[in-house]
């Protein structure tokens, strides 16, 4: 008896692999989808290897087919499975209306392995190419949701796994970076619309978390001013008021509790009473604490709901 079958047989839970095959969803969009969207929490071994459920699997399986049908990951993620079941019923009337964009169009859930290797493989230009078609195929609500945002996250695994170097990184980094600008263009970001500064403190030297919270924050009609990485607090405290922004968010991917909240305590001297600051990152862990007003964001689409939140 095989393994995986063992697990079927007698423990009804099953690895990542298995459920990849059983879903048609690439691990790696599974565990972002986990991850940043808590669609699902499955169980942990001893070793701490995820070992998902019946309920796991066929919950995915709807997230997949409702999401092939054009909505967004992000509004449906925290569905129950009989909510996503009420989705997929044509008679239904009654279900909560989702916003649905790019109805026809479908991101292929391999073409994050896609990106993957064009990444291991240094190929810039390639990926960057990628990215616009992919882009141009399914919008760039899409394409931020199911592809950059997991390929960075990704990237970012590996990368504090030791499994990518430096230079990999930075060639998402940079493919992103220009990416970046097609989004804000094709978003068609009003001139009126609220701007929020984007950064990472002194001693930050990775990027990809601050990218993905410029591209989310474009998404829902801000205007991301990105900073990039290492920028002292106090230059950024002053370019923030000069540029009238309406909120700062910093990202952190190493760093120790108490300097997080030593930083933090003293930037918000430097800035307007109550100003909205946003933090976030690997590094920040439940072991930081926060200072007020400061909000410590999880992930993207707690990010973007806060956005919309401040515009209403």
């Amino acid at each position: 008896m095989t393994l995986v079958s063992f697990l079927e047989a007698f423990l009804g839970k099953y690895p990542i692999k298995y459920v990849s095959q059983k879903t048609g969803l690439s691990t790696q969009l599974i565990r972002v989808w986990e991850n940043r969207y808590q669609a699902i929490a499955p169980a942990r071994t001893e070793t701490n290897r995820r070992l998902y459920s019946d309920d796991d699997i066929y919950k995915l399986k709807l997230l997949k087919q409702i999401s092939d049908q054009g909505h967004s990951i992000g509004q449906i993620a925290g569905l129950t499975i009989q909510e996503l079941e009420s989705y997929v019923e044509p008679q239904n009337t009654n279900a909560s209306p989702i916003v649905v964009e790019h109805q026809s169009a479908h991101l292929d859930s391999q073409m994050i392995e896609k990106a993957i290797h064009l990444v291991m493989e240094m190929k810039h230009a390639e990926l960057d190419a990628l990215l616009i078609q992919v882009a141009t195929q399914v919008g760039y609500q899409k394409v931020v949701d199911e592809l950059i945002l997991p390929l960075m996250q990704e990237v970012g695994d590996r990368w504090y796994n030791d499994e990518l170097s430096v230079a990999h990184e930075h060639l998402t980094t940079s493919v992103v970076r220009s990416f970046l600008d097609h989004v804000k263009r094709n978003f068609s970001i009003p001139r009126d619309a609220p701007k929020i500064l984007v950064a990472c403190p002194s001693n930050q030297h990775h990027e990809l978390g601050a990218l993905a919270v410029a591209c989310a924050s474009a998404s829902v009609g801000w205007e991301p001013l990105f900073f990039g990485t290492n920028t002292p607090l106090s230059d950024l405290a002053a370019a923030s008021l000069d540029a009238h922004v309406s909120a700062v968010a910093l990202s952190y991917a190493v760093a120790g509790p108490q300097q997080i909240h030593d930083q933090l305590t003293n930037f918000l001297q430097l800035l307007p009473q109550n100003f909205p600051v946003y933090v976030g990152g690997r590094a920040v862990t439940e072991d930081v604490k926060i200072p007020q007003p400061v909000l410590r964001i999880k992930n993207i689409q707690e990010l973007r709901e806060t956005l919309l939140k401040s515009q209403s």
